[in-house]
């Protein structure tokens, strides 16, 4: 990495470590050693993971989708005036998480984030060139993505690693790609494309080995909770969910970076956000399906991958945006330097997963555009590579025609 792009980082972490200590200050800062200013407790989403597997064990899987009944659960866990939660994953996360359940909650905390921040790294970091990765691991450490993460508890390092993994292993380790897309299945709106991608390519170990992972958690999780939680979280999960983001309203509006939500940020009515929404997430398909094939390139497949994703999908948060920040540090230290424009795309949305609370709580709708913006540089940069490699068949066929 060139003393010019380390510079850069150190500014756009720096320039996310001020956002961080004004949200931090003003949304997580601890009242005592247990709840925050907000009324959460300190690692606020990580009270779903720990008491998820407790509520399962004594009322069954399907009570987490029983939202009154899972609230007055989680405060006989916590207190009585416990913000409100809820559990919004399929039932096959539960599969991942129930250690946690078992652990005292600071501890499964510790482990919980320790385990996964170090996971995200070392994959990551594998992919980075020796000489740069000590820079890189203190970048990653202090950047916006990873704080947010430790901060608010979630499972982003865990799903940023399955998919960087996932790219990461495609060509030489297919099987094992496949599992690490499987896996993704715990969260599927961050897998949304992986099939396109993987179709693309004809990935065709890679898909039986994705399909074979979900299918053994779906069936683990049939054999033992039963059809029930499936139904209700189909049923009850989804129509909740468009609606928390059609309405637009409380707190998790200023962590989305999808098109749906920026345009409802923006102030656009939630039918035309849709079709909005709609529009971008077709166009995204299908450049993903041409390019995708057209690079071997593991930075620019992993960066259209993570930035696309968020462009596809209409629910998703701050913290998801840990797989771009990897791809994007993959791409920074790759020997193709980065112009001015594109190491400003990448700031942007380097700086975004903590800027985003100033930008939505603004009403400017500008966090999808910061996406979009690094999902047209991979773009780019594939057309550029195939454009060099065609060009030598080109010359050489009109030396062959000159002669």
């Amino acid at each position: 990495m060139a003393a010019a792009f380390r510079t850069q980082l150190l500014i756009f972490s720096a320039i996310g470590i001020g956002f961080a200590a004004v949200v931090i200050w003003n949304f997580y800062w601890p009242v005592d050693s247990m709840f925050d200013v907000t009324g959460y407790p300190l690692g606020r989403d990580f009270a779903n993971v720990w008491s998820a597997p407790q509520i399962a064990a004594h009322a069954g899987a399907a009570a987490l989708f029983d939202f009154s009944f899972y609230q007055q659960q989680v405060a006989r866990l916590f207190r009585p005036t416990i913000a409100p939660l809820m559990w919004s994953y399929p039932p096959n996360m539960l599969l991942l998480v129930w250690p946690f359940g078992r652990m005292p909650y600071w501890v499964a905390f510790a482990v919980w984030t320790l385990a996964g921040s170090c996971l995200y790294a070392a994959i990551v970091l594998a992919r980075v060139p020796r000489q740069d990765r000590r820079s890189s691991a203190v970048f990653l450490a202090i950047a916006p993505a990873s704080i947010v993460n430790v901060v608010v508890g979630q499972n982003g390092f865990f799903t940023g690693a399955l998919m960087l993994g996932g790219v990461a292993c495609l060509d030489k380790r297919p099987w094992l790609s496949g599992i690490l897309f499987g896996l993704l299945s715990v969260k599927p709106q961050l897998g949304l494309l992986v099939p396109v991608a993987l179709v693309a390519i004809g990935a065709w170990p890679a898909i039986a080995s994705a399909v074979l992972t979900a299918a053994a958690l779906a069936a683990a999780s049939l054999a033992l909770w039963g059809m029930a939680p499936w139904q209700d979280w189909i049923s009850r999960v989804g129509p909740a969910t468009y609606q928390l983001v059609a309405d637009y309203r409380g707190f998790h509006g200023y962590m989305m970076p999808s098109v749906f939500a920026s345009l409802r940020d923006a102030g656009i009515a939630p039918e035309i956000a849709a079709i909005g929404q709609t529009i971008v997430s077709l166009a995204v398909i299908v450049v993903t399906a041409v390019l995708f094939r057209r690079t071997a390139d593991v930075a620019l497949r992993a960066l259209i991958l993570a930035s696309g994703t968020l462009l596809v999908s209409p629910y998703s948060f701050n913290y998801d945006l840990t797989a771009l920040t990897g791809a994007m540090l993959w791409l920074m230290t790759s020997p193709q330097r980065l112009d001015g424009r594109e190491l400003a795309a990448c700031g942007a949305a380097w700086v975004l997963p903590m800027a985003i609370y100033v930008i939505n709580g603004l009403h400017t709708g500008l966090a999808a555009w910061f996406i979009g913006a690094v999902y047209m540089i991979a773009v780019m940069r594939i057309r550029q590579q195939r454009r060099s490699l065609d060009r030598p068949s080109a010359d050489l066929k009109s030396g062959f025609r000159a002669d």
